[in-house]
């Protein structure tokens, strides 16, 4: 699993458990070439660990559902949202419903769905199977698709 989506609608939207994801040192400006897996966190304690420039990061979170990770090297914070990296927002699911006639919230409405099996959907739905595209980031195929359905 790369993450799940809960569809709540009103004003929580879609909310997003990440649990595998992309690490950005900014130290040295670069991704781990590896995707990251995200086994949970203590009192918002995620993990400490040694990048591949040498760098110390620390890893932090909301202690709950994962939509966003804290990045500390040094003194300096930053935050790796998922709504913003994978597309997210309430615009990005008032796209897949009017130009792929998918509406999430109809569909999906106050259950939890994981990513790969919402494409799996959309590709049900829409009769094609969507190819994925590359991202400056290191990605799951899931990702790479939805990050393809968002750029067309």
């Amino acid at each position: 699993m790369s993450f799940e989506l809960i569809i709540r609608g009103d004003e929580w939207g879609v909310q997003l458990d990440v649990k595998k994801f992309p690490l950005f040192c900014h130290s040295c400006r670069n991704y781990l070439n590896e995707i990251y897996e995200h086994t949970g966190s203590r009192y918002g304690q995620v993990d400490s660990l040694k990048y591949d420039c040498g760098e110390s990061l620390s890893l932090t979170d909301s202690d709950n559902i994962v939509e966003y990770i804290n990045i500390h090297c040094r003194k300096l914070k930053a935050v790796l949202d998922f709504k913003d990296l994978f597309k997210m927002h309430k615009v990005n699911f008032d796209k897949l419903k009017n130009e792929y006639e998918y509406d999430i919230y109809e569909k999906h409405l106050n259950k939890r769905i994981e990513l790969d099996n919402l494409i799996v959907d959309i590709e049900k739905n829409n009769g094609k199977i969507i190819s994925p595209i590359d991202t400056e980031f290191p990605a799951t195929v899931g990702i790479q698709k939805w990050m393809s359905l968002m750029e067309k």
